[in-house]
C-alpha cells in the first residue's frame, strides 16, 4: 500500500487514490485508509475513520467497514462475531430495520423488544397496513392488554403511545366500540382528532 501511495502521490490521480482508500479499507488497514481520503478530501469518510482507530475486534472493524460500503447483511454478520453484538441490533435500528431489529432484539436484548415493536407498529401504520400496526401496537405493550377505562392515568409514555396507537388502529380496523372507549381515555389522543383522521 505504501508503494501505492507514493505512486498516486507522484501521479495526482483521484482514480488510483479512490482504488488505494478501497483496498486499505478491505486491509483494515485504516491510518493508510484515512490518509488516503483525506487526500481526496472526503471529510465524512474521515470523521468515520477516525472513530474506528484502536478498534482491535476485527470483526467490530469489518462490520463498521461493511456499513461504509452499504453491505448491511455483512456489517450484522460481523457484528453478530464480534465481542459487541448489539452493535447489529444497534444498526438495524439506526437504519430502520424495525423487521430486522426485533429479531434482533428477541435473542441479544429482550428488554428492547417493546420499544422496537412500537417504532415498527408506527412504521406500519404511516405505510396504512393498520392490522399489523396494531398487531405491533398491542405487543409493545409487553403482556399488558390494553384496558377499557381509564388507563392513561400513571403510564409510562411508551405504555401511552401503545395504547394510543392501539385506539388509533382500533378505530381504522372499524373497532369503533372498543376505539372509541380507549381514545376517550387518552389525554395524548383527543377523541375529535382520531374521529377526523
Amino acid at each position: 500500500l505504501q508503494r501505492a501511495w507514493d505512486l498516486a502521490s507522484t501521479l495526482k490521480d483521484k482514480d488510483l487514490f479512490a482504488a488505494l482508500g478501497e483496498a486499505a479499507l478491505k486491509q483494515l488497514d485504516i491510518p493508510t485508509a484515512t490518509r488516503v481520503y483525506r487526500q481526496l478530501g472526503d471529510a465524512g469518510l474521515v470523521m468515520a475513520l477516525r472513530k474506528l482507530e484502536g478498534l482491535e475486534d476485527a470483526h467490530l472493524l469489518s462490520g463498521h467497514l461493511a456499513l461504509i460500503f452499504d453491505d448491511h447483511a455483512g456489517a450484522q454478520a460481523h457484528f453478530l462475531q464480534s465481542t459487541r453484538p448489539l452493535a447489529a441490533l444497534e444498526m438495524r435500528r439506526d437504519l430502520l430495520h424495525w423487521k430486522q431489529a426485533l429479531d434482533l432484539a428477541k435473542t441479544l436484548a429482550v428488554e428492547q423488544v417493546p420499544t422496537i415493536s412500537r417504532e415498527y407498529a408506527k412504521q406500519l401504520e404511516f405505510k396504512e397496513l393498520y392490522d399489523q400496526a396494531l398487531t405491533f401496537y398491542t405487543s409493545g405493550l409487553h403482556g399488558n392488554p390494553p384496558s377499557t377505562g381509564m388507563p392513561w392515568r400513571g403510564d409510562p409514555p411508551h405504555e401511552r403511545l401503545c395504547r394510543s396507537g392501539i385506539a388509533k388502529m382500533k378505530l381504522r380496523t372499524n373497532e369503533v366500540g372498543d376505539g372509541v372507549r380507549l381514545a376517550l381515555g387518552s389525554p395524548s389522543c383527543p377523541p375529535d382528532e382520531l374521529l377526523c383522521s
